[in-house]
């Protein structure tokens, strides 16, 4: 197997490269890039992204991507009429992400962690989403297995202070990420909690969102235009 193993403990299940101990999505660029050139190893992630799209599985936690497309144009050429799934990008390294939907039909999906990414270009268009975060997915399912007793929806619930225990405030304050550009467009969400993104350019536009959260953020170039944030 793989030598990748998740935050969570568990070890990647795919085979590695020939050559290596990581599997495709899991080989680092310099590695990859030195044991079958650029082309091949663009060719292998591809192909292993389209697999994982296929299965509705979108933990991509600590994957090494140069593009990964999650659009109407690649989801209609693999069948697939929706994932309305939680995308885990956590400690990942990709140059490209693209989500998009169309102004007729935005995509859907549940949460979208970035938790110790760090990805070139984040571009979120014509999509309708619960969360992103930077915090660490491991607090998301503590505070979620804490909502489900008292709540009959514990995918839809809000960080209140009372939710918060004194254990969770670390976790919190070491929420991060680097995004050199993150833009959304056309957007619909309850939340964006960004506490301590590294952004060199956000821009926020025709969208609508509950609440924004970006405690201990550093931002570079911020453009928000036509815009609801309802407290």
């Amino acid at each position: 197997m793989c030598e990748y193993e998740y935050s969570n403990g568990v070890k990647c299940s795919e085979d590695p490269l020939k050559n290596s101990r990581y599997c495709a999505l899991h080989i680092s660029f310099e590695e990859g890039e030195r044991l079958l050139g650029r082309k091949r190893l663009e060719e292998l992630k591809l192909n292993a992204v389209v697999k994982k799209l296929q299965n509705k599985d979108l933990n991509l936690e600590g994957v090494y991507l140069y593009r990964l497309p999650i659009m109407w144009e690649v989801l209609n050429a693999l069948e697939i009429e929706d994932i309305e799934e939680d995308i885990n990008l956590s400690f990942s390294k990709i140059g490209e992400v693209i989500i998009r939907g169309s102004k007729n039909r935005p995509l859907k999906f549940k949460n979208l962690f970035i938790h110790g990414a760090e990805i070139s270009g984040l571009y979120v268009t014509s999509a309708e989403f619960q969360n992103i975060y930077t915090m660490p997915r491991e607090l998301y399912e503590e505070l979620k297995k804490r909502v489900s007793k008292v709540s009959e929806d514990p995918d839809s619930f809000e960080i209140t202070p009372e939710l918060i225990r004194a254990r969770d405030s670390k976790m919190l304050v070491d929420s991060k990420a680097m995004v050199d550009n993150l833009w959304m467009i056309r957007c619909n969400g309850r939340s964006l909690l960004l506490n301590g993104l590294n952004c060199s350019n956000f821009i926020l536009a025709n969208s609508s969102v509950d609440e924004v959260w970006m405690n201990s953020s550093k931002l570079g170039q911020v453009v928000l235009k036509d815009i609801e944030i309802f407290p």
